[in-house]
């Protein structure tokens, strides 16, 4: 069974937050610098998912993320995948 969609979307918005946190913006800073509500930005950070693809890349270059590996699962995602390929022959 693969993990959870909804993982990954809240993951990368976890790691949003944290790095505008960081930087030591609001959201409604950090959504005026670049001309967004702070409701878009709220919608980034708890479900990464959701929201306009150019939005978040404008958002994920502002914060110095890299828009694709802010998805990529940690490394105990990877044991996981691992175990479960091992567990599964019609994999």
């Amino acid at each position: 069974m693969r993990r959870n969609d909804d993982l990954d979307g809240k993951l990368a918005g976890q790691r949003i937050k944290a790095a505008r946190k960081a930087m030591g913006l609001s959201q409604e800073k950090l959504g005026k610098k670049l001309g967004l509500s702070k409701g878009v930005i709220s919608i980034f950070e708890r479900d990464a998912r959701h929201g306009d693809a150019f939005k978040f890349a404008r958002l994920c270059c502002a914060l110095n993320l890299d828009v694709v590996k802010v998805f990529e699962p940690e490394e105990e995602d990877y044991r996981w995948f691992a175990e479960s390929v091992a567990d599964n022959e019609s994999f």
